[in-house]
């Protein structure tokens, strides 16, 4: 039987979006961990072909989350064994911690399409054609950030959260931004924050709702590419087109 990829979840309105239409397209098996319904953690180490952690709303150092300290054991035997990780937003911050980087809140949120600049690291992992095409604007919606781990590669920078993503072992890749978003997702994200953006106006940092929305589906078009390049290096799967 095919290896399948462990997805897991950790907010009702996180879930895997584009990042489960691009393993669907490959015919790749996936199996979703529902940690925000009371699921528990299957063995890390039986026999996955890799393993993505998604974003959520906690935070990655509230040690009163009710799945967070059986999460970091699993991530921590993950590491251990060198098995592919892809880790975003929360995902990111929970693999940092694991590693020894401090993970804090900001002094302001992060919210919104946002640039980020690519490392020569990230450009040597990525396929030619994503490097030489650069960076699009990407999406974030974060207030905590990580610190660069010890013994990780950096590859991608921001200019309000500095550390955007990092490369360790094999093919554990980090990224607080959120390459798997999709149009219903922003939706949902915004229809669901809709007040409390509202009364962030004029906080260059976040974007309206309506901004986030108007410029959606060009920015999602720009942001497929990178996002595609990312899963294939976590996968080892050879770029688009070869």
């Amino acid at each position: 039987m095919t290896r399948r990829i462990l997805v897991v979840q950790h907010s009702h309105n996180e879930g895997p979006a584009a990042l489960a239409a691009f393993l669907d397209a490959l015919d790749i098996g996936w199996t979703l961990c529902r940690l925000d319904r009371g699921e528990p953690l299957p063995d890390p180490l039986a026999g996955w072909r890799a393993v993505a952690l998604l974003g959520g709303t906690m935070s990655a150092y509230d040690d009163s989350v009710p799945f967070l300290a059986a999460e970091l054991r699993f991530i921590e035997r993950l590491l251990g064994a060198d098995q592919p990780v892809l880790g975003i937003c929360l995902g990111a911050q929970l693999l940092a911690r694991v590693l020894g980087a401090r993970v804090e809140a900001m002094p302001v949120r992060e919210i919104g399409w946002h640039p980020v600049r690519m490392s020569p690291q990230a450009a040597a992992l990525l396929s030619r054609e994503t490097a030489a095409a650069g960076v699009p604007h990407v999406f974030q919606w974060h207030g905590d950030a990580f610190e660069l781990p010890a013994g990780s590669q950096r590859l991608f920078m921001g200019d309000v959260c500095p550390e955007q993503g990092f490369h360790v072992g094999t093919r554990t890749i980090a990224v607080q931004f959120h390459p798997e978003v999709d149009e219903p997702t922003l939706r949902q994200w915004v229809r669901a924050e809709a007040a409390w953006l509202a009364r962030q106006r004029g906080q260059p940092q976040v974007q309206a709702g309506e901004e986030i929305l108007g410029e959606a589906v060009a920015r999602l078009a720009a942001l497929r590419p990178l996002s595609e390049a990312l899963y294939r290096a976590w996968l080892d799967l050879p770029p688009r087109g070869h």
